[in-house]
């Protein structure tokens, strides 16, 4: 992300008012050139790239927000059962994500730390984020680096199964998908990785793809039934928002999550 601190990123959304609509902040999504994975705001001036704190504080009262639970990883391990792996590590954290993050946080003995000089990283989110690194391509070793993790110290023998089950993936969504892989080596930085890397990579990017077109799906279900405009709608990584007002005038009382969850099944 190009800027240096959450404050610049703040400072630059709010120049993205509308001139006519001093409520509307807008903006252009696209894809990358490569077409695929998440579409992404221009020059990431998104409230969905925001922190999720400095999110949901600007949005309190504001937006209805859907996500999609563990959405990343499920995508994964819905992948390997399809290649016909049973994965005990990726099972695990899909039927209880909160239990293997606090065995994380236990085993490392994590302290909450600080970082860009005032914000606090809690235990339980540094471990959170290690399951994040490593479904969007990341290792084990370098969260262990940016979390102040020592690193030669003994590794948690779930989590070395666990990375070695998402490698297992990344091999075979690798190998199965040759046109993808054509259209990632046109970008030159993506051609210089490794192939270790490009597998995770590619594995990261066909799960955005399959979780973009989810969340896509489950917009369009509720544009059709609802009337929903979709300048009230906020496309948000694994899922969406929708402002307060237009939710409550077209959606009402009615519970979505059943409709959402079809809509993803």
């Amino acid at each position: 992300m190009s800027y240096k601190n959450e404050l610049e990123l703040i400072t630059s959304y709010a120049k993205n008012r509308n001139v006519g609509n001093k409520n509307v902040y807008q903006n252009t999504y696209r894809l990358s050139s490569h077409h695929w994975g998440r579409v992404q705001p221009e020059n990431h001036l998104s409230l969905s790239l925001m922190k999720r704190q400095t999110r949901h504080s600007l949005c309190c009262g504001k937006y209805v927000d859907f996500d999609m639970v563990n959405c990343q990883i499920q995508v994964i391990h819905e992948k390997a059962v399809a290649f016909g792996f049973k994965f005990d590590m990726l099972r695990e954290y899909c039927s209880n994500p909160k239990k293997m993050r606090l065995a994380v946080v236990e085993f490392h003995k994590l302290k909450a730390i600080v970082v860009e000089g005032h914000r606090e990283i809690s235990p339980y989110e540094q471990a959170k984020q290690l399951f994040i690194r490593l479904a969007f391509g990341g290792t084990y070793n370098s969260w262990k680096t940016d979390y102040a993790v020592v690193r030669n110290e003994s590794s948690m023998d779930d989590i070395v199964v666990f990375e070695r089950e998402l490698t297992l993936v990344a091999t075979e969504v690798y190998n199965a998908n040759p046109v993808m892989v054509a259209n990632l080596s046109k970008n030159v930085e993506w051609e210089s990785k490794s192939v270790p890397a490009k597998k995770r990579s590619t594995l990261a990017l066909y799960c955005q793809t399959i979780e973009s077109l989810l969340q896509q799906n489950c917009v369009r279900e509720v544009v059709a039934k609802y009337g929903l405009r979709l300048e009230f709608i906020v496309p948000s990584q694994d899922g969406f928002m929708v402002t307060v007002d237009e939710f409550d005038k077209r959606v009402g009382r009615d519970n979505l999550g059943d409709m959402l969850t079809c809509c993803v099944s």
